[in-house]
């Protein structure tokens, strides 16, 4: 009589539990940079306004001999003639270095991000988040840091609240400057996203 081989289908446990546990490594690193890659293009849509506040701060400059400082996004539109009102995910501050070349209260201090030179003024995006009380959307926004122009719209919720971009004018040359606090701020063609990551 002829034997019959074992011939064995399918696979053991032992098998599919090693699949399973490399599928779900490499689908962990793989969330993790998709959620940063979405977090980073969210947080580059802020890139055009804070341009535009640079331009327009610099022509400020230009025609009062003076740099606008301010966390009022108000007067930052009146004075300056940037809407910001559709920019509901960010609320913008200006600060300068000293009070002698800045009009309207300057930002001194703890405003300033180092740069390793010595900026004229400083754009900040703070990032604007919201939270549900009782089923109703609260925007955590803190006026000690930026007042939000009346009848801005919402945040999206997708920020980190109180997180911030910057931009330095001059630009500071691209590299890393580490602060006091031992912060490395990394510089790229005048901003600096290092605040703003997501954790």
């Amino acid at each position: 009589m002829a034997q019959r081989a074992n011939i064995q289908a399918g696979f053991t446990l032992i098998e599919l539990m090693v699949v399973v546990t490399i599928v779900g490594i490499i689908a962990g690193f793989g969330i993790r940079y998709f959620t940063n890659y979405a977090y980073t293009s969210q947080v580059k849509q802020v890139l055009p306004l804070l341009t535009s506040i640079s331009e327009k701060e610099r022509i400020y400059f230009n025609r009062n001999g003076k740099w606008l400082a301010s966390i009022n996004e108000q007067v930052l539109h009146d004075s300056l003639g940037v809407s910001l009102s559709r920019s509901g995910n960010f609320c913008f501050v200006v600060s300068c270095q000293t009070a002698a070349t800045c009009q309207g209260g300057a930002a001194v201090g703890p405003l300033y991000v180092a740069t390793g030179n010595a900026p004229s003024f400083q754009v900040r995006a703070y990032l604007r988040d919201f939270r549900i009380e009782n089923g109703v959307q609260v925007v955590n926004d803190n006026p000690a840091l930026c007042v939000v122009s009346p009848g801005k719209s919402a945040p999206d919720g997708w920020g980190v609240a109180e997180r911030y971009v910057v931009l330095s004018y001059p630009f500071p040359v691209d590299g890393t400057v580490v602060d006091g606090s031992n912060v490395s701020w990394l510089w790229r063609n005048g901003m600096s996203f290092t605040n703003a990551r997501a954790d």
